[in-house]
């Protein structure tokens, strides 16, 4: 059996955010592709800008992925991001990983939710619109 998993980075420059969708097991190679996209998707938005990072589907981001999410860490704070939302549904073995491991040293706010209604809300009342 076969673990599909998928990588889905969307940009809307109306609200300033940056949306990531991680589904399945997430290897090195894929973080790497996720990273170019990231690159590519945040280079329009503004400092400020937020980011929706759903993380309900994916199951596993393997050790060898560390230094890339790092690398993804790091231009979110040299692009200056905002707020990161990450949702996270039952608190997953990928969500413990990024707590301990990847979000110690940003200077950016993680939010840690639910759902994405969750997520929304939480915009709303910063301010963020999320029609």
């Amino acid at each position: 059996m076969t673990n599909k998993s998928s990588l889905k980075v969307s940009v809307d420059l109306g609200k300033n955010r940056l949306t990531i969708v991680l589904t399945g097991s997430i290897a090195k190679k894929e973080l790497e592709s996720l990273y170019t996209e990231i690159r590519f998707g945040v280079a329009d938005l503004k400092p400020g800008f937020a980011m929706i990072n759903d993380l309900t589907g994916c199951k596993l981001g393997y050790l060898s992925g560390l230094g890339t999410f790092t690398k993804i860490r790091e231009y979110l704070q040299f692009k200056g991001a905002g707020v990161i939302i990450r949702v996270i549904g039952k608190r997953s073995l990928i969500a413990e990983q990024l707590t301990r491991i990847v979000d110690r040293k940003t200077d950016y706010e993680v939010v840690y939710v639910s759902n994405r209604e969750e997520a929304d809300r939480v915009l709303t009342e910063r301010g963020q619109s999320v029609a």
